[in-house]
């Protein structure tokens, strides 16, 4: 990595650790991350990871209606009184905020908010996750759609971990950079130097993109979106995306969805589950906030819950 890169690597860890030192809250709950049970799990030939994580509850248990949404303050604008930021200048006047979250599923947990409030849309934003992904490439960068895993559909944000973390990512970079050809990834079409893939194991509606330049890579991916269903009342397809940039290429994965939450969140019975599966999800670092819930999860219980929310 470049010179670029190294300091702004610096940049993040310096403000990780800032942020750490001065907020208790945070520094509690990244310290309960460390000792967090995990364990693995395959689903659909790929190596998943289970957490249980009691701290994801707050965001897991969010009601999301409107009406619920219209009547709490946003939590993106109300930050905590020890919430610092790193501002990040967008494409076209654009200004976001670096943030620290103070409710973790990965180590240096990051939100990337717009700084002013306005919804959660990818419209005009997917070219700032991918220069975010190249300014910090040690970072891989996130986004849930407002109804397929976003805790604040009423604020746009983004958001981050260490590269390398999601089984998904994992394999989706160990399959880009290969010797030979794999079946896994069924190649689709190109527009310019962006080419786009089916990705054949795990969720079945995932697709892989990789390009050269920014620009290809947003003609590519806006195209996508536009062949997808967009729900009625929906400003935009169900999906979620992870994007990072390695080895002089920008990489994203584009999971499409077809509801949030499976029918366990909702049911009283026995197979209630208190899951609301995000990019982290679909990313396979699958969270149970609920012990219960990580006790009794198996391999053919999350592939039932993955199954029904996303695209067959």
């Amino acid at each position: 990595m470049g010179k670029t890169e190294n300091n702004s690597q610096v940049e993040i860890r310096k403000f990780v650790n800032d942020q750490l030192s001065h907020w208790p809250m945070a520094c509690a709950n990244f310290r309960a991350l460390k000792g967090v049970q995990t364990r693995s799990l395959n689903i659909g030939g790929l190596d998943v990871v289970l957490q249980h994580n009691p701290a994801r509850m707050i965001s897991s248990a969010a009601k999301l209606d409107k009406s619920s949404i219209a009547a709490r303050p946003c939590f993106l604008c109300n930050r905590f009184p020890e919430q610092t930021f790193i501002r990040f200048d967008g494409r076209k006047g654009k200004k976001y905020d670096i943030l620290l979250n103070p409710y973790p599923i990965f180590p240096d947990h990051l939100v990337i908010a717009l700084s002013k409030h306005s919804p959660q849309s990818i419209w005009k934003r997917y070219i700032d996750i991918l220069d975010l992904s190249r300014k910090y490439q040690s970072y891989t960068f996130f986004y849930n759609g407002p109804h397929s895993g976003a805790s604040a559909p009423d604020h746009h944000h983004f958001q981050a971990c260490p590269s390398g973390i999601m089984p998904l990512e994992r394999d989706v970079q160990r399959l880009l950079t290969p010797e030979e050809k794999t079946p896994v990834l069924e190649y689709l079409t190109r527009v310019q130097d962006a080419s786009l893939y089916h990705y054949r194991k795990y969720l079945p509606g995932t697709s892989v993109l990789r390009a050269a330049t920014s620009t290809s890579a947003a003609k590519l991916f806006y195209r996508l979106l536009d062949c997808a269903e967009t729900p009625q009342g929906e400003s935009e397809p169900l999906f979620n995306l992870i994007s990072w940039f390695a080895d002089g290429e920008f990489r994203s994965i584009i999971v499409f969805r077809t509801r949030h939450r499976s029918h366990h969140y909702f049911s009283d019975g026995e197979d209630h589950l208190t899951m609301s599966p995000g990019c982290a999800d679909m990313g396979g670092y699958l969270i149970a906030p609920v012990e219960s819930d990580f006790q009794k999860l198996d391999e053919n219980l999350l592939t039932e819950v993955l199954s029904e929310v996303t695209l067959p």
